[in-house]
């Protein structure tokens, strides 16, 4: 099972890098890896790091999500998804936001809009960074996991950021924004009446 998972893992590169260095097709959306060639990933400490700025989200959260080297070690391609910690291969969580200009670009997979981020030109990188959102009605852990290219035959698999956990007091902060900016506006639109009175 073991050898199957790593030649599976290594189809991941050619996919990414090799034959597609604009980004890896749509196939490769599920185990994160095109079947294809025949190659092992990494089995070392993955000279990369998946970084967020938050570990708690609630429905609509935004988390900035930083993808960047630990050594001197650059990067030619990525691949990331938010995963269940469970890891359901068929559901990828929340959507993602990239800055323009950044040789990044959203995918859409298992028929979720903006759902993965890779690159979306071949070159040496040392940091991405890039948004992702929390969905709404959504409640279990969650966490990054990417596939990041060092060069064609140079990989990792299975790099994970921290845990991410369901707060349910920031969706009563969000509540209680939305409801003061409601009083707000109504407060506006009666003192202007007033004043037409």
């Amino acid at each position: 099972m073991e050898l199957y998972r790593q030649v599976l893992a290594f189809l991941t590169v050619v996919g990414f890098v090799g034959a597609y260095p604009g980004g890896p097709p749509v196939g490769a959306c599920q185990h994160m890896f095109p079947v294809e060639h025949n190659r092992t990933a990494q089995n070392t400490t993955a000279p990369f790091e998946v970084a967020i700025s938050g570990t708690k989200y609630a429905g609509g959260t935004e988390i900035t999500v930083t993808v960047r080297n630990t050594s001197d070690t650059y990067f030619e391609g990525l691949f990331v998804q938010a995963r269940r910690v469970s890891d359901n291969v068929n559901e990828t969580i929340g959507s993602f936001e990239v800055p323009t200009g950044q040789n990044l670009k959203t995918m859409d997979c298992l028929s979720k809009e903006k759902s993965a981020v890779s690159q979306s030109k071949k070159a040496h990188y040392t940091e991405k960074q890039f948004t992702w959102i929390a969905p709404a009605d959504f409640n279990d852990d969650v966490r990054f996991r990417a596939t990041i290219v060092h060069e064609t035959h140079d990989f990792w698999v299975d790099v994970f950021s921290n845990t991410m956990r369901y707060d349910a007091s920031l969706e009563v902060k969000n509540t209680n924004g939305a409801a003061t900016l409601a009083t707000s506006v109504l407060t506006i639109v009666a003192s202007a009446l007033f004043i037409l009175h």
